[in-house]
């Protein structure tokens, strides 16, 4: 799941949730590969391409080295290798970081005009396993218009926060 909440004053604003995360990244990537090139992958190697050769967009300034991946033909059941690099990925990624774009301006309009001032002078922050994918900070500051800032430590966030609120006193 993707989650966007405004947070203020300790409490939340505005929420949204999305059930478009790292799962569906994982599966498009399989549906890709199952319909391009008539080759069957498992979920651990869409999920490696996509912390490997995941991006959002084609045009990046450090690209991610392409991968070779391995899967089994669906026609002959023989073992083949394929190249992805990260311009392919950011095409099958495309519709659903549309989607999670969608989410977060929808979760902006929503969001109280007392708080417009706050977000845009602050931004947004991203979190999670998501935000690991090359590009995304970029993107999102070009069409949301908003600076995006990304957690040093993405996977071990939400961990962190739920530590914070159960010691808070």
């Amino acid at each position: 799941i993707t989650e966007i909440v405004v947070i203020s004053l300790s409490g939340i604003a505005a929420f949204q949730s999305i059930k478009v995360a790292g799962d569906t990244f994982d599966e498009s990537i399989q549906d890709h590969f199952r319909k391009e090139y008539n080759m069957a992958i498992g979920l651990k190697t869409a999920e490696q391409i996509k912390i490997q050769a995941g991006a959002v967009s084609e045009k990046l300034a450090i690209p991610p080295a392409p991968m070779m991946v391995k899967g089994k033909d669906m026609v002959s059941g023989i073992p083949v290798t394929r190249r992805i690099g990260h311009a392919e990925v950011a095409r099958i990624l495309e519709r659903s970081i549309a989607q999670i774009e969608t989410a977060i301006v929808q979760t902006l309009e929503t969001c109280p005009p007392e708080l417009a001032a706050d977000i845009s002078e602050t931004g947004i922050h991203l979190t999670g396993g998501g935000s690991l994918l090359r590009g995304i900070r970029e993107r999102f500051e070009r069409s949301i218009k908003l600076a995006v800032h990304l957690d040093p430590t993405p996977l071990k966030s939400v961990s962190a926060g739920i530590s914070q609120a159960l010691a808070a006193p």
